[in-house]
């Protein structure tokens, strides 16, 4: 959870960025435990003095980048999840640029 979900109970499209952030950690070290070895407490603490989670093994810097983007402290730093769409829509695949609703244009009538 976010900084701020964990301290004041707080949850918003910013502190869903932020898990957001967490997922794709857990996808490109292929479904580790995030915070591994720390207790509870311990995560709250890390996480609430600002600690991220350490760059996955073999993760192109393009995606740690955006998973730092997803954790910055300040919630207003943090991008909305259309900026994240438009930070990476041109690497894409054709295949889901043509499924994507985000990226279809609206029938010409």
């Amino acid at each position: 959870m976010s900084p701020e979900s964990l301290k004041d109970g707080i949850f918003t499209p910013y502190s869903d960025v932020w898990s957001f952030g967490v997922v794709l950690w857990e996808i490109a070290t292929l479904a580790e435990q995030p915070y591994q070895g720390m207790a509870n407490e311990q995560v709250l603490h890390y996480v609430m003095d600002n600690g991220i989670l350490e760059k996955p093994e073999n993760c192109p810097d393009r995606l740690h980048d955006l998973m730092r983007w997803c954790w910055q402290k300040n919630p207003k730093n943090r991008p909305s999840f259309i900026q994240i769409l438009e930070s990476i829509k041109d690497e894409l695949q054709p295949s889901f640029q043509q499924l994507s609703f985000f990226l279809q244009h609206p029938p010409q009538t």
